[in-house]
């Protein structure tokens, strides 16, 4: 069975049950299955073959699914691309997927422009005129009434990393994989049919995979919203009687911290759930003391993204922790020889189960020093409690060695996500000629919030050992991030470490 079979089998039996909707329109699963079928023909038009390449650039909206879906339907791989990139970095995913086609939304003719065409095929979904044919040329063709043969083995997508540590990194991503992600989260976070779950992060990344497509597996119904706005947000929530939520913490901050959030008719939110990044105390504690479940879940891209979940209703007892393993994952936390360590004890963590990645495209020396004995090494550094419960301690190049003292940044962060004052924080480790290394505390403060660096330097020192305090801290307008809302760490630390080279631990 591939991806496509999955919207196949809801049009037979809730043909008239609505899919997706976005600003511009709706359409049902019996539409979303002839679109993908129109669009499939199409693309076979188009010289598409099995496991070709198909790339989109777009926001959040329907014709992205439906690429997606048909792309599956013919049995094409299916790329999706970060909007937000720069030309160069974009550029750079084209010469390494190699697509056939590019579908591109209006707003990113320029980015396509610039781009070396003459190996592809470009469409402009908002344009009636592109070289190709235009998207209302590609609905002329007939449907497909007979899918390629796919396996479940056959690649689904590459999904580029966000690129946190370097140049992106194309994962490959079977519709098996697809599908065994979907039942994670179908199972562990019980999605039900009726389930309507609204979209405000992009789907270009791992963020397809936890709302959007298990929904779709499931039969219920995605909003997508293309640019996030908190009141926007808030009106679809209320509008369409949104059940189910999945957004990264700083999107729940700017919405629990909407004057008009309180008084929105929300009952109809069975859930809402977090990730991407540690959710913020107050954030878990604002959905408890207003009696709605919080569901948080860790993933990566090369899992597709299920690892772990919290268990319901155990977010604030076992705060800091990401839960633990979905019902088909598997997780260990090893020393440097891949031993596995005690209770308590700091390790790598690593992870197998039939969601996680075949390799990285291209990349046979990263999918190496990745894929070990068919466990995926994550990179993250956690531990486990005698509960069974799984704390990431921090990113092995996020840890901060001063002194030979081990700090984790996770820690120092979520003392200052504490303070009143504090929006955001991002801690990173910045070089010290007697300790080696310190930790620096980069800072967003709330809007109209007065507070002075050694305000919150004393707040550390009330709750942390010495050596663990911030030496420094340093207000920003906004902290740096990847489009899926990702602190990135690594541009911060290359500010201060230019010219000296650090040691990854």
């Amino acid at each position: 069975m591939g991806v496509a079979d999955w919207i196949s089998h809801r049009a037979r039996i809730t043909p008239d049950k609505e899919a997706l909707v976005d600003r511009h329109r709706r359409i049902t699963y019996a539409e979303l299955e002839r679109e993908m079928q129109i669009i499939g023909a199409a693309l076979q038009d188009m010289g598409v073959r099995s496991q070709d390449r198909v790339a989109v650039l777009m926001m959040n909206r329907t014709e992205f699914v439906v690429c997606l879906m048909a792309c599956a339907y013919i049995g094409a791989i299916f790329v999706p691309i970060n909007y937000r990139l720069n030309a160069d970095d974009v550029r750079f995913i084209v010469d390494d997927a190699r697509p056939e086609v590019l579908l591109f939304e209006g707003e990113f003719e320029a980015t396509v422009t610039a781009l070396d065409q003459s190996s592809m095929k470009v469409v402009n979904v908002d344009s009636s005129e592109t070289l190709w044919g235009s998207y209302r040329w590609m609905f002329e063709h007939s449907p497909l009434t007979q899918a390629s043969a796919v396996r479940g083995t056959d690649l689904a997508a590459l999904l580029y990393t966000s690129g946190t540590t370097g140049r992106p990194k194309g994962v490959m991503l079977t519709h098996d994989m697809f599908l065994w992600n979907a039942i994670e989260f179908v199972t562990d976070w019980d999605i039900l049919e009726n389930d309507r779950s609204l979209v405000v992060n992009p789907i270009f990344h791992a963020v397809l995979n936890i709302l959007t497509t298990p929904m779709l597996y499931k039969g219920g119904t995605v909003i997508l919203q293309d640019k996030f706005d908190p009141e926007v947000a808030l009106d679809w929530m209320e509008k369409e009687r949104v059940t189910c939520m999945f957004a990264i913490p700083t999107n729940w901050l700017a919405l629990i911290q909407s004057p008009s959030f309180l008084r929105r008719d929300l009952s109809a939110l069975r859930f809402a759930s977090g990730g991407g990044a540690p959710v913020p105390i107050s954030v878990l504690e604002f959905f408890d003391d207003h009696g709605i479940s919080f569901r948080e879940a860790f993933g990566l891209t090369e899992t597709a993204p299920a690892v772990s979940t919290m268990p319901d209703g155990q977010s604030i007892r076992k705060r800091g922790s990401i839960g633990k393993p979905f019902m088909h994952m598997k997780a260990r936390i090893v020393d440097s020889q891949g031993h596995d360590v005690g209770i308590d004890d700091i390790g790598e963590l690593i992870v197998s189960g039939p969601n996680v990645f075949q390799g990285y495209w291209n990349r046979s020396d990263a999918t190496a020093q990745a894929i070990k004995q068919g466990w995926f090494y994550t990179g993250d550094l956690a531990r486990q409690d005698q509960d069974g419960y799984i704390f990431i301690v921090d990113r092995k190049k996020d840890l901060i060695i001063s002194g030979g003292e081990n700090i984790a940044s996770v820690e120092i962060e979520q003392v200052l996500y504490k303070h009143p004052a504090v929006l955001e924080v991002a801690v990173i480790a910045v070089p010290d000629e007697k300790w080696g290394e310190v930790p620096l505390a980069a800072v967003v403060t709330k809007p109209q919030a007065t507070v002075h660096e050694s305000d919150l330097m004393d707040f550390c020192r009330s709750q942390l050992t010495h050596y663990k305090c911030p030496r420094r801290v340093v207000f920003m307008e906004q902290l740096p991030k990847t489009a899926t809302g990702k602190i990135q760490k690594n541009v911060l630390r290359d500010e201060y470490w230019q010219g000296q080279s650090r040691q990854v631990h």
